[in-house]
């Protein structure tokens, strides 16, 4: 304080500037010590901060790429889908087109996608033609897979579409 440096016997301890000093530069002592340590802390969470920024925008850049890719898979499915189309629209015109009993004898030992695609976008009235010489085991066969065909989408997609929306809940937490 005031006077101390003149005199040493004004410095004792019950002198009240310096008692009033000493705990002052404790206080600052203590502030400056806990404001590093707020520094220090503020710059770790910038640091966590940017971290997390950094991985959001990878998995944003993941997910675009996961985009990206889904439609280029969409678009590969649909010229598969269209050239199966274009394959089976030429079956249908083979088989319409032959006699009745040759394509049922051919239809008896078709595999089982084909013999349905095929026997599935034939005209009603010809594929009966060609069913009423097929073997009356394959032909009740082919009767109730193609009936079967008709309602199984529906119920065949109910589980893959939930097992696909549970699946997306895991991957973004929802």
């Amino acid at each position: 304080g005031s006077g101390s440096t003149t005199n040493d016997s004004d410095t004792d301890d019950t002198d009240p500037d310096a008692a009033t000093s000493a705990s002052e530069i404790d206080v600052l002592t203590s502030l400056a010590k806990r404001r590093t340590e707020l520094d220090a802390r503020a710059q770790s969470l910038d640091m966590r901060a940017n971290l997390i920024a950094a991985a959001e925008r990878r998995v944003d850049a993941k997910i675009a790429d996961l985009k990206a890719l889904q439609s280029q898979i969409q678009a590969l499915l649909g010229q598969r889908d269209a050239a199966q189309d274009k394959q089976v629209t030429a079956l249908v015109k083979v088989y319409s087109a032959m006699k009745p009993r040759d394509a049922a004898r051919i239809f008896n030992t078709l595999d089982e996608p084909v013999l349905l695609a095929v026997a599935g976008a034939m005209k009603p009235d010809a594929l009966a033609l060609i069913m009423a010489q097929m073997e009356p085991k394959q032909a009740q066969d082919l009767t109730v897979k193609l009936a079967d065909k008709l309602k199984l989408p529906q119920e065949a997609a109910l589980p893959q579409v939930a097992s696909i929306v549970a699946g997306a809940r895991g991957l973004f937490g929802a």
